[in-house]
């Protein structure tokens, strides 16, 4: 992306957050909390919601916040300065890069897929199933039974909104949890037609309305005492 593109992408006139808008807090620990904007000074953010945030979020911790819907939504990484009862204070981190990346709205999605990747030490190419975990317009991430190849090319093939889709794209992350012995990878989606990205973000928003109601988040881990 130019320079100048990016410029504008971190100008707050370009991005407007508006009270009263939609927002999604994904938290470091791996759970979600919503709300929607009570205030906006600047970089600062107040979210409102009816359920508890305190215990689970506590300032100084960093946070990704996504707020809006569509083509106006905004989304990137906010450090907590208060958590008190159903009230979210936030100072958002104005990064052209994070902003430019995040933009590329993340959604959890649960779907079974079938991938196409070159097969390791061996000629042509080996097919199987997968979980989709998250997706957005960019690219996607996977859980596997097998890990897969860093640096390969891969075909994604999954039904959306009635239509199947093919998505070509590179391994570009392998890793593994301690909470699932199953495979995870990072995909990075090529360029793909105005068509097909249009018919992705739809879907993402679709998703998004659906899961960004109030959720229970984790329960933030209490220090051992010595």
């Amino acid at each position: 992306m130019p320079v100048a593109a990016k410029r504008e992408l971190s100008r707050r006139a370009s991005t407007p957050i508006r009270v009263g808008a939609r927002a999604r807090v994904e938290l470091a620990g791996g759970g979600v909390w919503a709300g929607c904007v009570s205030y906006v000074s600047g970089e600062l953010v107040g979210l409102k919601a009816s359920t508890i945030v305190d215990g689970p979020v506590a300032a100084g911790d960093t946070v990704t916040v996504v707020i809006g819907q569509g083509e106006s939504m905004v989304a990137a990484q906010a450090r907590v300065l208060a958590a008190s009862g159903s009230f979210l204070r936030l100072l958002r981190r104005e990064s052209s890069e994070g902003l430019e990346r995040r933009r590329a709205l993340r959604v959890a999605v649960d779907q079974t897929v079938e991938v196409t990747y070159p097969a390791p030490g061996a000629g042509g190419n080996h097919t199987c199933a997968a979980q989709l975990t998250d997706m957005s317009a960019s690219g996607c991430a996977l859980r596997t039974a097998s890990e897969l190849p860093v640096g390969h090319s891969i075909a994604v093939s999954l039904r959306i909104i009635g239509t199947d889709l093919t998505l070509p794209g590179k391994i570009v992350r392998a890793w593994r949890t301690d909470e699932s012995p199953c495979e995870h990878a990072g995909i990075r989606f090529d360029t793909l037609p105005p068509s097909t990205t249009s018919l992705v973000k739809h879907y993402l928003v679709e998703q998004f309305r659906e899961t960004s109601g109030p959720r229970p988040v984790a329960p933030r881990r209490q220090p051992v005492q010595s």
